[in-house]
This record gives structure tokens, C-alpha cells and sequence, in this order.
């Protein structure tokens, strides 16, 4: 039989405390929680004393928020959960930092979800980078993304990424320096999060940093040559899109 998970929940209303411990009481047997706290001081006075696997931690407190509890711990060796009612444009911030979270209402699947995502993870223990990136996403500056692998994160400059490749539900990430690094995520969904960050899918295989073109060929194949001299190819149908962005960046 395998050791409960044991689990902390903060949060500063008492309604969203009760509702999340019955939830996971009643879809989640394999997390006991130990312990909840209302306030950042509390919390960090739990979290110390039980030392959770997990921690449900609500960002938006009245007292100061989840960032400033994490911050004033000397060790982070759990997990966290974001709670929030953050809309759906600000939980791309998320998937920057690569962090887990929960949104209010608390959707059913998606809680028995993250705890699976948990039990399934090799490295379980948040990164203060995660954190920081997140809060930086959070306020508008995102300037690094955590890339998730089986061993736990690459934490990379967005301005070092020259371009992505998918392949097979799979992102190759080639960067400035640093070789690249395969993640198990679709191309598609990197468009989604880079597109507001100078990032422009040229073709179904390709997005590009609109920073690091070296050079464009016109033509009947319209090529573009990036900063590590690797040469992608324009799509056709893209191209109208791509010259007016280019536009914007460039004196023509």
C-alpha cells in the first residue's frame, strides 16, 4: 500500500477551505490533509510543523499573498497548487512557470487530475524560479519559461529561444548557447503562450523568434534564416501575416 500524500490547504476563506477538503476527502483518498491556515502567517507556521508532500495555497489574500509565503520559507520540499480565480487569458502565466492549479470553482476532474499529475511527477518540489516566473507572468513582464522534462525544469531566457520545431506532439527548442531541449508538449500550444512575446508560427513545423532573423529570401519558396544559421521555410499562407509583422519590428 503505497503512504498517503499529505497535504496543507491555505486559503483565506473558510467556505473555499471546507469545499476543497471535502472534495478531496470524497475524490481523492490517497491526500490527507493535515492542516489548514487562513493567512500567510499561519500558513508558513503549518507548513514548518507538518513538512507536506502538497500544499493548496491561494494566491490573492488579504494579508499578503501566496508569493510573499513562499518567499519567507528558508526550504520549499513540497509541491504547490495554485488556488485561483484568475481568469483564462492570466492562466497562460501557469504554464509558463510550469506550476499546477486549480480554478475556482473547483472543477471535479481537474482536481483528481493535478493529484495525479503529482503522483506521477519525479521531481515534486517547487522551484523558487517557478515562483518568481510565474508572479512575473502574472504582472505582464514574463521574460523566462520553465521547460518541463522528466528529470524536473530548464529555466530559459525567452530572448534565447531562436526557434521551435514540433514534431509529433513533441517541441524542439533551439537556443542561443545552450543546444536544445525536447519537451513533451504540441507546437501549437507554445504559439498560444509565445505569440504576445515576439514569437510567430511561420509554418505548421516552425515558430520563430521575430528577433532572431538573420535574413529573408523572397520567392516562390520563401526561406527565412534565423541566428544559428538554420534556415526555415515561409508557408505560403502565412506569409502576408509575416511580412506585416516584420514590418513592425524592422525599417523596410
Amino acid at each position: 500500500m503505497h503512504n498517503p500524500i499529505t497535504a496543507v490547504i491555505i486559503d483565506d476563506e473558510s467556505r473555499s477551505i471546507q469545499l476543497l477538503q471535502t472534495l478531496i476527502e470524497s475524490y481523492c483518498p490517497d491526500v490527507n490533509v493535515l492542516a489548514t491556515a487562513q493567512n500567510i502567517i499561519t500558513g508558513q507556521e503549518v507548513i514548518e510543523k507538518v513538512q507536506p508532500d502538497l500544499v493548496f495555497l491561494d494566491i490573492s489574500m488579504p494579508n499578503g499573498d501566496g508569493f510573499q509565503l513562499l518567499e519567507a520559507l528558508s526550504t520549499i520540499n513540497f509541491e504547490v497548487v495554485f488556488t485561483t480565480a484568475y481568469n483564462q487569458y492570466a492562466l497562460r502565466a501557469f504554464e509558463f512557470a510550469a506550476l499546477h492549479y486549480l480554478l475556482k470553482p473547483i472543477n471535479i476532474p481537474h482536481l483528481i487530475e493535478t493529484v495525479n499529475r503529482y503522483k506521477q511527477q519525479k521531481n515534486k518540489h517547487l522551484k523558487k524560479h517557478q515562483a518568481a516566473i510565474l508572479k512575473q507572468a502574472l504582472d505582464g513582464h514574463a521574460n523566462k519559461i520553465a521547460l518541463a522534462h522528466k528529470y524536473g525544469y530548464d529555466f530559459v531566457d525567452l530572448k534565447d529561444i531562436i526557434r521551435i520545431e514540433g514534431e509529433d506532439g513533441y517541441s524542439h527548442f533551439y537556443m542561443r548557447g545552450r543546444g536544445s531541449f525536447l519537451v513533451s508538449k504540441a507546437i501549437g500550444e507554445y504559439e498560444k503562450l509565445l505569440e504576445s512575446n515576439g514569437f510567430f508560427r511561420v509554418h505548421k513545423k516552425h515558430l520563430i523568434n521575430m528577433d532572431c532573423i538573420q535574413s529573408f529570401h523572397r520567392g516562390k519558396n520563401s526561406i527565412i534564416v534565423l541566428d544559428n544559421n538554420h534556415e526555415v521555410t515561409l508557408s505560403y499562407r502565412r506569409k502576408e501575416e509575416f511580412i506585416n509583422k516584420l514590418r513592425d519590428r524592422v525599417a523596410f
